[in-house]
């Protein structure tokens, strides 16, 4: 679909009410969903988190991510020209003046040039890098961006967020998208939530459910970041996994725990046979082993037949959940359908004529 040409938008500030609310997927989606509509967009990250050296650079995920996916020609110390390395933290808290805020003006220059829009992903929540003198807040204003606010479902805790957001974005609030809404709440929030937002001025520009495929992760990934060894079915590393579960209790309990979920990793200790043939009979993708305890011959085997990889870690059970449910919150794209999905559902459930309507009036 072409897009009538009116000249450069306001950039769209992409913040969120809470950690983890599929800020990085909403960007990218909507770089994705506008470009289709025939908008040249472009993304920028004011400031990032250290994620690994390009060219002896280090650069932020989220910039890089979006650098290869959508083919951007920028350099990737413009698409995110403030990168909160160890050392920069350091110095900002040592007492040396740092001023963010006029590399990240040059770069947002060269980022915009001939682009129609551009979609500003920010660090977190808008008090974030309020240290750094470079809070959402402050580059809101700075950029003369609309906002969006993305509301990860949780109660009426998300709604104190959203009013307390309008009240310090003095007008440059364009609306909220809600993010991961549960199934049983989708009513709730379609119909109260949005309506007394609306009392309130502000404008629900979309309600997306939770979908388990966009934040799945391959098995490879899990055993990078796990830094574990694969011992059983290597060819089926690629494979993507949705959810986590532990395994701590007896097998009869297990197998009826674990036929519920499909598309699963199961972390249990190496030494609990038990629980891993358990895992093994039912739709799992993976499981961790954890403890560095190697299992059975006849465990290895029956894994191979399963085309189940087993991952072998010397961390306790407990360190790879919480390192599991951390690698889980990130926003990775690398397959196809993921990319398909993350446009579809801001197609179908976000009102993006609407959006780009209300950014010149803001």
């Amino acid at each position: 679909m072409s897009a009538r040409r009116r000249g450069p938008l306001k950039p769209i500030y992409v913040t969120a009410t809470a950690e983890h609310a599929g800020k990085s997927a909403i960007s990218l989606g909507l770089c994705l969903a506008l470009r289709e509509r025939g908008y040249n967009v472009g993304y920028f990250k004011p400031v990032g988190v250290p994620a690994r050296h390009v060219d002896h650079i280090i650069a932020d995920a989220d910039a890089l991510q979006a650098q290869e996916v959508l083919g951007l020609p920028d350099a990737i110390t413009d698409l995110c020209p403030v990168v909160l390395s160890a050392q920069m933290v350091d110095d900002v808290v040592g007492g040396k003046k740092i001023d963010p805020l006029k590399p990240i003006q040059k770069a947002y220059a060269r980022v915009s040039e001939g682009r129609d829009i551009v979609i500003v992903e920010g660090l977190g929540q808008l008090i974030r890098g309020s240290f750094l003198g470079a809070s959402g807040y402050k580059l809101v204003s700075m950029l003369d961006a609309g906002t969006l606010l993305l509301a990860k479902y949780g109660g009426t805790v998300m709604l104190d967020r959203i009013l307390a957001g309008q009240k310090w974005l003095d007008g440059s609030l364009l609306g909220v998208i809600f993010n991961f809404v549960p199934r049983g709440r989708l009513d709730q929030v379609t119909g109260q939530y949005r309506e007394f937002l609306n009392r309130k001025h502000i404008k629900v520009y979309g309600v997306i459910k939770g979908n388990p495929k966009l934040s799945a992760v391959t098995v490879q990934s899990i055993g990078r970041h796990l830094k574990a060894e694969v011992l059983s079915a290597e060819d089926h590393v690629n494979r993507l996994v949705e959810s986590v579960l532990i395994g701590a209790m007896n097998q009869e309990h297990a197998l009826r725990y674990f036929q519920r979920v499909a598309g699963k990793v199961v972390v249990t200790g190496g030494d609990r046979s038990d629980i891993i043939l358990a895992a093994l009979e039912t739709p799992t993708v993976a499981v961790v082993l954890t403890g560095n305890f190697r299992p059975s011959p006849s465990v290895l085997a029956r894994a191979e037949e399963k085309e189940i990889p087993l991952l072998l870690t010397g961390a306790d059970t407990l360190s790879a959940i919480n390192e599991l449910q951390e690698l889980f919150g990130r926003f990775r794209v690398r397959e196809p359908s993921k990319i398909k999905l993350i446009t579809s559902l801001i197609e179908e459930h976000v009102d993006l004529d609407g959006l780009v309507r209300n950014l010149g009036k803001k």
